[in-house]
């Protein structure tokens, strides 16, 4: 996935790299490029030597935390998860983080399906995955015939059976079927994300096939060490029941290591679930609860451009009581960073206008217009617009 968003890990790029730390800014061009080495180099290791987890997953761990601190928008959700996995394998024994493996898969479908189902996501980007999904089948032409309540009914089955797959594999005695639902569902979308459908970045589709794979090994697993009591089996770890015993990380005790898991992969999500904190690392993930941030120009900030930036603005009229303003030209940011990073921007609307600011000090923009779509109401689709 690193090597499938290589622009995003290394090199200097034109699109605005915004920090988390901006102290570190100045020592990123050259400390990145290492750090990345070291990053790749920990995780072959990590393939050739799992068990001597010390020597690779700490390596692992500090790279990706200095590289995301460098760049936010490196905090991408398979980044979240790997990280994640990771952790949990320093942390616990390989059968109880394989364990941590389940409920981070059952929390990323049970929190993402959530955050989806609604309105919302039934208008506007619903339709969407669902379009390039019967594109990718070969069934674009029976879509024509489908009035827009159907698009809509049908575009809350998506996040529904998203939701669905998560209680099923979190409960023992339906965790075979959901598991299999699972590598299903992923394969559905790798169809309709990939080239033959809307041609998403080459990392979603990776996370996409890295889940289907944890999938299955969940699947190979939980058949061969299922319970002949399976209503008593619980889904979190329970050090007590598993064959390996875990082995300390320091002098932590197991309950802290556990309680450090439960508050990385729980803490954001439930933040997440009231409207707070960043959407991917919540399992947010294309929901319509986020802010969209659009940069019009004028003509005289157009041409202040380079030819490399002006082949992304596109003619176009912002939305909500914006809209009687003309002559103004959108800069395409989106596509901008899926062609030159190959990944998508982060969508909280903090790092747009951290992005769009850069952009006006780097060119002396002198009239830009920002244009911002508050999010979608649940129940009614209605997104809200201002301008500044």
């Amino acid at each position: 996935m690193i090597l499938g968003t290589w622009p995003l890990w290394w090199g200097v790029h034109e699109f605005p790299t915004i920090p988390y730390v901006p102290l570190i800014e100045n020592f990123s061009p050259w400390v990145d490029p290492l750090v990345t080495i070291a990053l790749l180099i920990g995780l072959v290791a990590g393939v050739l030597f799992p068990n001597q987890k010390t020597w690779w997953c700490i390596p692992v761990l500090c790279s990706t935390c200095w590289l995301v601190l460098a760049s936010q928008q490196r905090l991408q959700p398979w980044v979240w998860h790997g990280g994640l996995i990771v952790l949990s394998w320093q942390l616990f024994s390989p059968r109880t983080a394989s364990r941590w493996w389940l409920v981070i898969l059952v929390t990323i479908y049970i929190c993402s399906g959530i955050s989806k189902l609604d309105l919302a996501f039934a208008h506007e980007l619903g339709p969407t995955l669902l379009a390039g999904l019967l594109q990718s089948l070969g069934l674009g032409a029976m879509s024509r015939l489908w009035s827009p309540t159907i698009w809509h009914t049908i575009s809350l089955a998506l996040p529904a059976g998203e939701l669905l797959v998560g209680i099923l594999v979190a409960i023992p005695r339906t965790r075979n079927m959901g598991l299999i639902l699972a590598m299903i569902m992923h394969g559905l979308l790798i169809s309709a994300l990939g080239p033959w459908g809307l041609n998403h970045s080459a990392g979603v589709l990776l996370w996409n096939i890295s889940c289907t794979g944890i999938a299955f090994g969940l699947l190979v697993q939980h058949r061969q060490y299922q319970p002949s009591s399976p209503q008593i089996e619980s889904l979190l770890p329970n050090a007590e029941n598993l064959k390996t015993p875990s082995r300390p990380l320091f002098s932590f005790p197991e309950n802290v290591r556990h309680l450090v898991m439960a508050s990385l992969l729980w803490l954001p999500a439930l933040l997440v679930l009231f409207d707070l904190g960043a959407p991917w690392t919540g399992w947010a993930v294309y929901s319509m609860r986020s802010d969209k941030v659009t940069l019009y120009l004028t003509e005289d900030d157009l041409q202040k451009l380079p030819p490399s930036l002006q082949k992304w603005v596109e003619p176009g009229f912002p939305e909500g009581h914006c809209a009687d303003l003309d002559h103004l030209h959108r800069l395409a940011l989106n596509h901008w960073t899926l062609n030159e990073l190959k990944a998508p921007m982060p969508p909280q609307k903090s790092f747009s206008m951290a992005v769009i600011q850069h952009l006006i000090e780097a060119y002396a923009l002198e009239r830009p217009l920002v244009a911002i779509g508050h999010p979608s109401s649940r129940w009614s689709a209605v997104r809200t617009w201002s301008c500044q």
